[in-house]
C-alpha cells in the first residue's frame, strides 16, 4: 500500500477537499476507492477523524443529514467551517487537486515561490513538478514528454523551450504580485535575477538538468510502447486490446498520443456516413466497407502482409481515402518512392545504406503512388518489404539498425496495372486489388473535398475508426467476394499462369495433360499475350533433360495455388510421341474446347461413340 504524506502547507486544501466529500456522494466513493491502495498521513488529527468518518459512512445521502455524523464531527473546532467549505465552489477545485495528489498527477499541492529559489534550474524543476520527462534512447526528434493536464504529448527540444518561457512568465507574475510588499532594493535584486534567468544558456541548462535526474527520465529501450493503447487529445485512454475507454491520469504513461479528440460514437458514424456516401456509386458498398474495415484493422496493430492497390482512373476519390489513412496514422506511416520499388533503382551509392528501408521501422502503413509504366517493380525488393520480419538497414551517416516490418502493409494509389520482374505465389498472395471503376460525376467533383469537408472535422474520422476498431477486436478482417474477384481479374493481367489457368485449362477429375504439351501451349500463350513465363530461365535449358522434371514440379506447385487446382498431381511418365522421349502427366486437368488434345487417349472410346462414328 502506498503512503501519501501531506504537509502543513497543504492542510487548508485537505480540509476543503474532505469537506466537499461530506456532501458529494461521487467524490466520496472515489476517495474510498483510492483508500484501498493508498494510506493517507494528514498533518492534523482532525483531518484523520474526517477521513475515517467518510471511509466508514455507508449511506448515499448527504453526510450533514446524518445524526451520528453530525454528533461526532460537531466536536471538532472547525465544524462550522466544514459546512461552509462543502458549499464553496473552490472546494471542488481543491478536491480535484487533492485527488490528483493521491493519483500522482501532482507532486505537491502548494509550490514554494519560484522567485525565492537561488538557482533557476531548481526553480524550473519546481515549476514543472513531474510534468516534464526527458526521453533517452529516442530515435525521433521528440526528446521530451510533457503532461499538459489531459495527456502526455511528445515535444522536441525547441518546443520544450516554450515551457521554460511559461516558467519565466510565472516568475514575472510573482515578481509583480510582490512589488508592493517588498523593499524596493529587494524587489530590484529579484528583478535582476529573473532577467538573468531569461537567457538561452540558462534555458538549455535547466532542460539539461531534467535529462540528468533519473526520476525525470524515460528510457525508451526499457519502456514498453504499446500502440494498442491510444490516448486522445482530450485525455481519453483507448485500450484497443480490451475496448476499455477511461480518463487519462499522469501516472498513465501513454506516449502514443493522438492529436485528435474522441467524440460521440453516433455523431462520428453520422459524419462518416454522409462524407463516404459519395463512394457508393464509385466502388459500391462492399468495397467501401472493406477499405474502412481495413483502416480499423490497422488501428488494432494487425497486418495482412499485403499490398492493397486502389486501382482506377483519375477523379475516383482514391486520394481522399489515402489522405484519411495518412492523417490517421501520421506518426506510424511512411512514403516509399515508386522508383525505389523498381528494378531500375540501385539504392544509395553505398549498397550498405538504405534510408527508405530504415524509415519503415515499426510503421503500420507505407504509401506508394504509381510511376512510369515501363518501370517494373522488383519482386525481390517487394517481398523483402512485405516479409513481415526484421531486417537490417543503415541510414546515411548512421550505424546499422534493426528495422521491424512486422506490422507493415503498403497502400498503392495507381491508375494502371503495375508489372513485376517475376510473378510467383510469394508475390500474388501479397496482392489485393480494389477497383475504382466509375469516376465521380462532374457536377459532384470538388478538388478540395478532403481539405474543405473532411480534414477540418477529423475528430469525427478518428473517433469513427476507434469505435470501429473496438468492434473488430478478436475478429478477422473479411475480404468480400467483389474484392477477391477484383484481385483475381487484375492478377491475371500480370500472372501468366493464373491467366492461362482461367482461359486455357480447367480442373477435370480423371483427366490429364502431357506436360510437354502443357508447356508448349503455355509458352505460346505467354508470347501471344505479352506476359512473362513463370518457368525460371535456368529450368528452360534443354541440354539437361532432367530439367523437364524440375519444370513440371515447378508448374504443378504454382498451379496448385490457383483456385480449383489444389487437387492436381504429377502422374507417371508416358511416351511423348517417340520411342526415345517421355514426359510426365499432369493429372486432374484438361484443356478447354480443344479438338486435338484427348485427355483419355489410353482408353477405348465408349461403344455409343463408336456406333455413332460408324453410322
Amino acid at each position: 500500500m502506498k503512503l501519501i504524506k501531506f504537509t502543513i502547507e497543504e492542510m487548508d486544501i485537505c480540509f476543503s477537499a474532505l469537506a466537499y466529500m461530506l456532501a458529494e456522494l461521487e467524490a466520496r466513493e472515489k476517495y474510498k476507492s483510492l483508500l484501498l491502495d493508498n494510506k493517507m498521513e494528514f498533518p492534523h488529527k482532525n483531518l484523520d477523524i474526517i477521513s475515517d468518518t467518510i471511509k466508514n459512512y455507508q449511506s448515499s445521502e448527504n453526510m450533514f443529514f446524518d445524526f451520528e455524523v453530525v454528533k461526532n464531527l460537531s466536536k471538532l473546532e472547525q465544524w462550522n467551517n466544514l459546512k461552509e467549505h462543502s458549499q464553496m465552489q473552490e472546494s471542488e477545485i481543491y478536491y480535484n487537486a487533492f485527488i490528483d495528489r493521491i493519483t500522482g498527477n501532482m507532486d505537491k499541492l502548494k509550490d514554494i515561490s519560484l522567485i525565492e529559489f537561488a538557482d533557476n534550474k531548481q526553480a524550473f524543476l519546481s515549476f514543472v513538478n513531474g510534468n516534464l520527462r526527458a526521453l533517452i534512447n529516442s530515435t525521433d526528434k521528440k526528446r521530451f514528454a510533457y503532461w499538459n493536464g489531459s495527456t502526455w504529448s511528445l515535444l522536441t527540444d525547441e518546443e520544450t523551450q516554450i515551457i521554460y518561457g511559461d516558467f519565466i512568465q510565472k516568475c514575472n507574475i510573482e515578481l509583480s504580485a510582490g512589488q508592493g510588499s517588498r523593499k524596493y532594493e529587494d524587489w530590484l535584486e529579484l528583478a535582476k535575477k529573473i532577467t538573468k534567468w531569461d537567457t538561452g544558456r540558462n534555458t538549455k541548462e535547466a532542460l539539461d538538468k531534467i535529462k540528468r535526474e533519473s526520476s525525470r527520465i524515460i528510457d525508451l529501450k526499457k519502456y514498453d510502447l504499446n500502440n494498442n493503447i491510444i490516448c486522445s487529445n482530450d485525455g481519453k485512454i483507448i485500450n484497443l486490446n480490451t475496448g476499455e475507454i477511461k480518463n487519462a491520469t499522469r501516472n498513465d504513461m501513454i506516449l502514443f498520443t493522438s492529436e485528435y479528440n474522441l467524440v460521440n460514437k453516433e455523431e462520428s458514424i453520422k459524419f462518416m456516413s454522409e462524407k463516404m456516401s459519395i463512394y457508393l456509386d464509385i466502388i459500391g458498398n462492399e468495397r467501401l466497407d472493406f477499405i474502412l474495415d481495413l483502416i480499423a484493422y490497422k488501428m488494432l496493430n494487425r497486418s495482412l502482409q499485403s499490398a492493397i492497390f486502389m486501382i482506377g482512373a483519375g477523379a475516383t476519390g482514391k486520394s481522399s481515402l489515402k489522405n484519411i489513412i495518412r492523417d490517421l496514422f501520421k506518426n506510424e506511416s511512411s512514403t516509399i518512392p515508386y522508383d525505389y520499388m523498381t528494378t531500375m533503382n540501385r539504392g544509395n551509392s553505398d549498397a550498405s545504406r538504405d534510408d527508405i528501408l530504415a524509415s519503415l521501422d515499426n510503421k503500420k502503413i507505407a504509401f506508394c503512388s504509381e510511376g512510369e509504366e515501363e518501370k517494373i517493380i522488383s519482386s525481390a525488393k517487394f517481398k523483402k518489404i512485405l516479409s513481415h520480419a526484421d531486417e537490417s538497414a543503415r541510414k546515411t551517416n548512421e550505424g546499422l539498425t534493426n528495422v521491424s516490418l512486422q506490422n507493415l502493409d503498403i497502400v498503392f494509389d495507381t491508375n494502371a496495372m503495375p508489372s513485376f520482374s517475376t510473378m510467383d505465389s510469394a508475390i500474388s498472395r501479397r496482392l489485393i486489388f480494389v477497383k475504382f471503376d466509375k469516376p465521380i460525376p462532374i457536377e459532384k467533383r470538388n478538388a478540395d473535398y478532403y481539405k474543405d469537408e473532411i480534414f477540418p472535422n477529423f475528430d469525427y474520422v478518428f473517433s469513427y475508426f476507434v469505435y470501429k476498431a473496438i468492434d473488430m477486436i478478436g475478429k478477422k478482417l473479411n475480404i468480400p467476394d467483389c474484392v477477391k474477384n477484383d484481385t483475381s481479374t487484375k492478377l491475371s493481367e500480370v500472372d501468366s499462369l493464373l491467366s492461362f489457368s482461367k482461359r486455357i485449362i480447367t480442373p477435370f477429375e480423371g483427366g490429364y495433360i502431357k506436360y510437354s504439351e502443357f508447356e508448349k501451349e503455355y509458352l505460346s500463350f505467354c508470347e501471344e499475350e505479352g506476359l512473362e513465363s513463370v518457368i525460371p530461365y535456368s529450368f528452360q535449358d534443354t541440354v539437361n533433360k532432367n530439367n523437364q522434371t524440375k519444370r513440371c514440379n515447378h508448374i504443378i506447385n504454382l498451379l496448385k495455388e490457383k483456385e480449383g487446382f489444389s487437387s492436381i498431381y504429377k502422374g507417371k511418365r508416358i511416351s511423348d510421341g517417340s520411342s526415345d522421349q517421355k514426359t510426365y502427366q499432369i493429372c486432374g486437368i484438361t484443356f478447354k474446347d480443344t479438338d486435338d488434345i484427348v485427355p483419355f487417349e489410353d482408353e477405348i472410346e465408349p461403344k455409343e461413340i463408336q456406333q455413332e462414328v460408324l453410322i
